[in-house]
């Protein structure tokens, strides 16, 4: 969820259980984009969620202290979508540069860039296996890449 506050873009969310003693009696909130927040996607345990971004970055948060650890840049559009791979090591973002980049989870390296759409790129999954990745794009395709290679 996404809201605005003071001209701030702000991610809030509950990343905890109903009954979750640890849990806050508010729902955490996320500050730092400067522009407003298109997806999000928690990793596989929950610990850190990634938001895309019209400022054209991805920032990772930690889920407990809501404090931003990474802020990953080299789009050059609005990130419309972001995606963990189902092991944690990776994930991917998508943008209006028609770009699909690749990065470490642990920090933030960019890995690759995949191109092969025309236009922007709105949606992005890994496979249950994590060696594949389906991008969807305002080209009317979807094009399934190898994580691996960045083949098509």
């Amino acid at each position: 969820v996404h809201c605005r506050s003071s001209g701030m873009t702000r991610v809030c969310f509950n990343a905890f259980g109903e009954d979750d003693p640890d849990a806050p009696e508010e729902p955490l909130t996320f500050e730092g984009h400067t522009a407003q927040v298109i997806g999000c996607s928690f990793s596989p345990d929950a610990r850190y969620v990634i938001s895309s971004s019209v400022d054209q970055t991805v920032r990772m948060w930690d889920t407990k202290t809501s404090k931003n650890v990474l802020t990953m840049e080299g789009h050059e559009g609005p990130v419309f979508a972001c995606a963990y791979s189902r092991d944690g090591r990776h994930f991917v973002s998508t943008s209006a540069d028609a770009t699909v980049r690749m990065w470490k989870s642990q920090t933030g390296e960019h890995v690759r860039t995949l191109s092969g759409h025309v236009g922007s790129i709105f949606a992005c999954t890994y496979s249950p296996d994590n060696r594949k990745v389906a991008t969807a794009a305002q080209d009317n395709s979807v094009i399934i890449w190898d994580a691996e290679t960045g083949d098509q």
